[in-house]
């Protein structure tokens, strides 16, 4: 019996967390939204040259951070950034800028 219990938790554990961490990475907005919060966006120059692919040039990706002032915005930028540098090939990197203006959600 005891066992079985634990086995369900984990399984509970583990399918909340799966859950969690899909909602959070397609809904930047809508964690903003909730927490007061600034949202950045950064992109790959849709004219990078080779070797950029050109399957990579114009992707896109979101960043957020806590707060409505000017270094909110700075960080929710280069989270932005950081982001679509895990997404995208390193040749690709230098290519990569933010977009004005930040997006505050109170």
């Amino acid at each position: 019996m005891l066992k079985s219990i634990n086995i369900m938790a984990a399984v509970l554990v583990l399918a909340g967390a799966i859950s969690t961490s899909t909602f959070a990475a397609d809904t930047p907005k809508a964690e903003a939204a909730a927490r007061g919060q600034s949202i950045g966006t950064a992109t790959v120059a849709s004219n990078a040259p080779l070797p950029c692919p050109p399957a990579n040039r114009g992707a896109s990706a979101t960043g957020t951070a806590p707060g409505t002032d000017h270094a909110a915005c700075t960080t929710a930028k280069n989270n932005a950034r950081d982001a679509l540098r895990a997404q995208v090939p390193q040749t690709c990197a230098a290519y990569i800028s933010s977009t004005k203006p930040c997006k505050v959600v109170n």
